[in-house]
């Protein structure tokens, strides 16, 4: 039993395509979805499970020490401590120069 045709727009690059492949399977002696079963099934397998990138263990190492270096050192001060800090330094306190931002 034959499933209902279904109609679909496309644009005339992929109209023409079509156009060519049902002259193909004619030819064949077959039906356009005969012609393309085997694509389709290679399209819908499952793909082989991709090997995980390395582990960047060196760059994993360092994060791991400065983590426990930081474990116990306290916080310290406000957003608006470090704004203060941040205005100084470049209004040239990092050089010895009396800062022009005072805020």
């Amino acid at each position: 039993m034959n499933a209902p045709m279904t109609t679909i727009e496309v644009n005339q690059n992929a109209a023409v395509i079509l156009r060519m492949l049902q002259q193909k399977a004619e030819a064949q002696g077959t039906t356009l979805e005969e012609l393309l079963k085997p694509l389709a099934a290679e399209m819908t397998e499952p793909e082989e499970p991709q090997e995980a990138p390395p582990r960047n263990e060196a760059m994993l190492a360092v994060i791991r020490r400065t983590h426990e270096r930081l474990k116990n050192q306290p916080v310290s001060g406000s957003t608006e401590e470090t704004l203060k800090l941040i205005r100084e330094a470049r209004g040239g306190a990092m050089w010895g120069y009396e800062p022009t931002d005072t805020e």
